[in-house]
C-alpha cells in the first residue's frame, strides 16, 4: 500500500470527524501519499486541519453542470496519473462517490454496503464492503474503513465486530492574527465601531462563566448580591439549572451598555 485516496465531497463537519482516520492513513503511507477528493467549497476544513499537503486536495468546482463535470473528469485523470492503490469512500451511501472510487483505478476500494439493510443500492463497486452500524460513532466508522484498507476482504466480518477506538482528538484551531483582525473588523462594523473591545472581557466562554457562578454561590451571599461587578451575581436557587449563556444576563446592571448585546447578536 503506497498511496491512498479519500472521497468526501460534502459536509465539512463530517470531514472534521475523519481526522483520526486521516492521521492513521498518514502514519501508514506518509503524508505526501494521502489524497482527498472534495467539492471546492468544502476544502477549507482540510486546509485548516493541515493533515495532508494542500496540493494533495483535489477540489471540484460546483459552479454549474458543465463546470462540475469538467472538474470531475480532470480530477479523475489526475488520480489515474498518480496511481492510487486504495480508495476509501467516506460518503454514506452516495452513488457519485462510489463511482469516483471505482473510476480511480484503485485495486482496493472501501465503502459502505447495504448488505441486508434497507439502505440505497450502490452496486458492487467496492472490494471491501463495510456494513453500516447506526450505533457506531462516525469517527470510529471512518477509522474502521482505514483499518479495512489494510485487511483482506474476507477478514472484514471479524474486523467489524471489533471496531477500533478513537484515541486521538482533533487538533485545536488556532486563528492567525490576520483572521482575528478580520473578525474584529466585522464586529466593529456591525456595531458602528468600538464594540469589539467591550466584547472580549464581557462575553467569555460558558465554562468561565459557570466557574464564576459557582464561586459566587460558595460565598453564601444573599440572592442577587453583586460579586465584583454586574456580570458576577449570586443567582436564586431556581436559576441554577439554566444554561450559563442565559443565566449571566440576570441581575446585570441596567446601566450596562446595550451596544455589546446587539453586537453579540449580530456576530
Amino acid at each position: 500500500m503506497r498511496r491512498a485516496l479519500f472521497v468526501k465531497l460534502a459536509e465539512q463537519g463530517a470531514t472534521v470527524l475523519a481526522y483520526p482516520a486521516l492521521r492513521r492513513a498518514v502514519e501508514a503511507v506518509g503524508r505526501e501519499n494521502v489524497y482527498f477528493f472534495v467539492f471546492e467549497e468544502n476544502r477549507f476544513i482540510l486546509d485548516a486541519m493541515d493533515i495532508i499537503p494542500r496540493e494533495n486536495v483535489i477540489a471540484v468546482s460546483t459552479g454549474g453542470l458543465l463546470a462540475t463535470a469538467a472538474g470531475l473528469l480532470a480530477g479523475l485523470r489526475r488520480i489515474r496519473r498518480i496511481g492510487v492503490d486504495a480508495a476509501v469512500d467516506f460518503e454514506f451511501f452516495a452513488r457519485s462517490s462510489a463511482v469516483i472510487c471505482y473510476l480511480s483505478g484503485a485495486a482496493v476500494r472501501v465503502g459502505l454496503h447495504r448488505h441486508n439493510n434497507p439502505a440505497p443500492y450502490r452496486g458492487d463497486l467496492m472490494t471491501h464492503r463495510i456494513a453500516y452500524d447506526p450505533k457506531l460513532h462516525t469517527s470510529r466508522a471512518f477509522l474502521l474503513m482505514v483499518e479495512a484498507m489494510f485487511q483482506p476482504a474476507e477478514n472484514l466480518p471479524g474486523l467489524l465486530q471489533r471496531p477500533p477506538a478513537v484515541v486521538e482528538a482533533c487538533p485545536q484551531f488556532i486563528p492567525t492574527g490576520e483572521e482575528l483582525a478580520h473578525v474584529r473588523g466585522k464586529l466593529e462594523q456591525a456595531a458602528g465601531g468600538g464594540c469589539a473591545g467591550r466584547l472580549q472581557p464581557r462575553y467569555r466562554v460558558a465554562d468561565a462563566d459557570m466557574a464564576a457562578t459557582r464561586a459566587a454561590h460558595a460565598t453564601a451571599q444573599p440572592a442577587g448580591h453583586h460579586q465584583g461587578g454586574p456580570d458576577r451575581v449570586v443567582l436564586p436557587r431556581h436559576d441554577r439549572g439554566q444554561p450559563a449563556r442565559l443565566r449571566r444576563h440576570r441581575g446585570r446592571d441596567p446601566t450596562a451598555p446595550a451596544a455589546a448585546l446587539g453586537c453579540a447578536a449580530n456576530a
